[in-house]
């Protein structure tokens, strides 16, 4: 008597274990499977703050070729102009060069001229 009623208060422990671990399984899956949505939910979001910075990358990388392209176009025009400013510069020297050449040759003609005016004076004389 002793035994039976030992043995139904042990079936009724083990039963009561067995009830425990099973609830204790579905809690663990229940555990597991809000882990593993989580993990998704932050690997989600990873994956679009991962895209969210490569947009940032590429708008950055967009926004840089712009501002070197209009820091070029800039450097461009900056030498153009300086390239007809010294175009300009080379034209006024040139001008200027010939006109005293001018000048020195009509100097020149105008001396010689006097010159020989005078040598001839001098030769008609010595005759």
């Amino acid at each position: 008597p002793q035994f039976g009623s030992r043995s139904s208060g042990i079936n009724a422990e083990y039963g009561l274990n067995q009830q425990h671990l099973s609830n204790m399984r579905v809690r663990e899956g229940v555990f597991a499977s809000q882990i593993s949505e989580q993990g998704l939910q932050k690997e989600g979001e990873m994956v679009q703050l991962r895209r969210e910075h490569e947009d940032n990358l590429v708008k950055r990388a967009k926004e840089e070729e712009a501002r070197i392209r209009l820091v070029r176009e800039e450097e461009r025009q900056h030498l153009e102009q300086l390239q007809q400013e010294k175009e300009k510069e080379i034209e006024k020297l040139v001008n200027e060069k010939a006109k005293l050449e001018e000048a020195w040759n009509s100097e020149r003609t105008q001396i010689q001229q006097e010159y020989q005016t005078k040598i001839d004076s001098l030769d008609k004389t010595i005759e």
